[in-house]
């Protein structure tokens, strides 16, 4: 259950942010390029149509100003890889110029971040009620968030602090299995009281 609730929050997140360049057209705060089936092929946002390499013999350039990568770990076994240039091989990659970036964009981005995230959260107590999911999956999303923070950013800052967060996340399971395993040895109510859903 927990597994589920976790990787059904990072696909309607992924979802969520999926949105946003169809955003452009209406608040054009950013300029995106999204890679397509073919691995030269993009699509620009708004001002051009899609290019195809079926319907065109050259193909558009990558921006060449600084970027920053948005990483979605949610599509990697169902898109193509992009061009392995950028010294990366995920199969979906969303670059955003970084001098085009206005406040407008971040309202955005963290809006639909934050209500993705507690609309995740919601599902997540509704359906399990367990303390230990519930802070196992806060400590699962702090070290996402600070991961994404830090690609959206390139800050050394939310580096350190995704790193500190796996490591405390990695303590932090391993003394919950140490207790499941002495609880579940010396006492079966209280192990039916920390993982029993409350309505049962």
């Amino acid at each position: 259950m927990f597994q589920l609730s976790f990787f059904s929050s990072l696909l309607f997140i992924t979802l969520i942010n999926d949105l946003r360049p169809k955003l452009h057209d209406t608040a054009s705060y950013s300029t995106f390029y999204i890679f397509q089936q073919k691995k030269t092929a993009y699509t620009h946002f708004p001002s051009t149509p899609t290019i195809n390499s079926h319907r065109h013999s050259s193909y558009r350039s990558p921006p060449t100003s600084t970027h920053c990568l948005l990483l979605f770990p949610i599509y990697f076994s169902s898109l193509p890889t992009p061009p392995s240039k950028y010294g990366v091989h995920f199969p979906y990659i969303i670059e955003t110029n970084i001098q085009t970036v206005t406040p407008t964009f971040f309202f955005f981005h963290f809006l639909s971040l934050s209500l993705s995230l507690s609309l995740s959260l919601s599902v997540l107590y509704f359906l399990s009620k367990s303390v230990l999911y519930l802070s196992i999956y806060l400590s699962s999303l702090s070290i996402y968030l600070s991961f994404y923070l830090s690609v959206l950013y390139l800050s050394l800052y939310f580096i350190c602090l995704s790193i500190y967060l796996s490591i405390y996340l990695s303590i932090y399971l391993s003394i919950s299995v140490l207790s499941t395993y002495l609880l579940l040895v010396h006492s079966d109510v209280t192990i039916y009281r920390l993982y029993t859903p409350i309505h049962l």
